[in-house]
């Protein structure tokens, strides 16, 4: 009966471990494919994106408040996905298979503190926005 319990638990670990890679993967791909999109159109129009704009025209302190804001949301994001990556990284050490274990978990530390890092830079960036927004 030991056997069978310990099938059933790697049976369901492994499944679990599908779900959370193939929504995590569409999730990614979704927001690349937005991106693309993004990128291609401001291409095609001959134009930047809107944040790009925002930088480029700021000149009052409402425009300055406004692109801080969107720095803010963009470190908001940031840090929820590195949210994320953190829990698949202990999903990843809880795991029985040793093929998902130790290196998988260090690859989404890893992106977890780089998103972590950028989100930094983003808030950063937000400062200086709010500063020259004189708030």
């Amino acid at each position: 009966m030991k056997k069978l319990d310990k099938n059933a638990k790697i049976l369901m670990t492994a499944s679990i471990m599908g779900i959370l890679l193939l929504t995590s993967a569409c999730a990614e791909k979704r927001v690349r494919e937005e991106a693309a999109h993004e990128h291609a159109h401001s291409l095609s129009h001959g134009h930047m994106t809107s944040l790009e704009q925002a930088v480029e025209q700021a000149s009052s302190p409402a425009d300055h408040a406004r692109v801080a804001a969107r720095y803010e949301e963009e470190a908001a994001k940031l840090l929820k996905l590195a949210k994320r990556h953190e829990n698949l990284a202990e999903i990843y050490e809880k795991t029985d298979n040793p093929k998902m274990g130790g290196n998988s978990a260090r690859h989404c530390r890893s992106i977890a503190g780089h998103l972590r890092q950028v989100a930094q830079e983003m808030k950063s960036l937000a400062a200086m926005h709010r500063q020259m927004a004189g708030q």
